[in-house]
């Protein structure tokens, strides 16, 4: 196999897996919304006791489904792990990127488990949605920086990171890193607030107008507030991404990229309200879909600039260990 054949295999493994994984949380939220969640009873990873089920039903087939799509996957991660170990085992963001994507993988699948056995408890659920976005980031990241070990010449700014103002790069990577927290944390209560239910009571946007009170109005409150503070402090990373521009025009397309998503939040956000109002459950599952997978790529945009904000050492590190080889 030449080496341009194998490069192109690679890529296009590590596509269909990001693909795959994204369709695993997506099915994985369908699962958990439409209460399909035991829809093979409390059996793992059997399904009512059975490999495959003798009898069928719309829960059975969304749990099922989602069980036979996460096997898929996971053969293809691990043909991909593997694949990039022997091809780039010289570069430091490759080898962290690999075991950030298997780790999380199996954490998911075990909290998976777990949401089976324990009969969905909502802060297990909580868990499973933040790993799930821990996991495909770190396989969408390897995707990318397989593309761009591909084609060094096109993307030689994006791993050869010299002459950086330390000052200003260490500033944007506390900030960077003060906001992966509150964006985690952020993630978290949406997770809570949907495990609980309260979300269909949400009405009016972008102030509450529901007349109930109690937990559901202050969660409401505290989820639009979290919304607002998110969108403050990506306004503040994407000025001090610009200011760096010259020199980092990674961290400015990535700052770009997590602002877009952000705005998208926001509205789809207003989406998901204004379609509880609707009877069709279509709708209000569509609106639900969308917000969680802006989410995906506003989580995984940051990620990305985390990534690319390693510190200068471990950088030089992984540089000088590439030309070793």
């Amino acid at each position: 196999m030449s080496r341009a054949t194998s490069s192109a295999g690679l890529k296009a493994l590590a596509v269909i897996t990001t693909v795959g994984l994204f369709i695993v949380n997506i099915v994985g939220f369908i699962d958990t919304e439409t209460g399909s969640t035991f829809g093979c009873g409390n059996d793992w990873p059997l399904c009512n006791g059975d490999l495959i089920p003798h009898k069928w039903g719309i829960h059975t087939l969304i749990e099922f489904g989602h069980r036979a799509i996460v096997g898929i996957v996971t053969v293809l991660l691990v043909f991909l792990v593997v694949w990039v170990l022997m091809k780039y085992r010289q570069e430091m963001k490759a080898r962290l990127l690999v075991w950030i994507s298997a780790g999380f993988v199996v954490v998911q699948a075990a909290l998976g488990a777990m949401a089976v056995f324990f009969v969905n408890p909502p802060w297990v659920i909580a868990f499973h949605f933040g790993f799930s976005l821990l996991a495909f980031s770190g396989v969408f990241l390897l995707t990318v920086s397989i593309w761009k070990y591909s084609n060094p010449t096109k993307s030689e700014h994006l791993l050869d990171l010299e002459g950086v103002q330390d000052r200003a790069e260490k500033s944007m990577r506390s900030w960077v890193l003060f906001l992966f927290v509150y964006l985690y944390c952020a993630i978290y209560l949406g997770a809570f607030v949907s495990s609980q239910g309260v979300g269909a009571s949400f009405r009016g946007w972008p102030f509450p107008t529901e007349t109930a009170g109690g937990l559901t109005l202050f969660l409401d409150y505290a989820h639009r507030t979290v919304a607002f503070g998110l969108f403050v402090f990506v306004l503040t990373v994407v000025v001090k991404a610009y200011r760096l521009k010259g020199q980092r025009p990674d961290l400015y397309k990535g700052s770009v990229y997590l602002l877009t998503f952000t705005v998208l939040q926001i509205f789809s956000g207003a989406f998901v309200v204004y379609t509880h109002y609707s009877l069709s459950s279509p709708l209000q599952l569509s609106g639900f879909l969308i917000h969680v997978s802006i989410m995906t790529f506003l989580f995984t945009s940051l990620a990305y600039m985390g990534l690319q904000l390693l510190p200068r050492q471990a950088r030089a590190r992984a540089k000088q260990q590439a030309m070793s080889y």
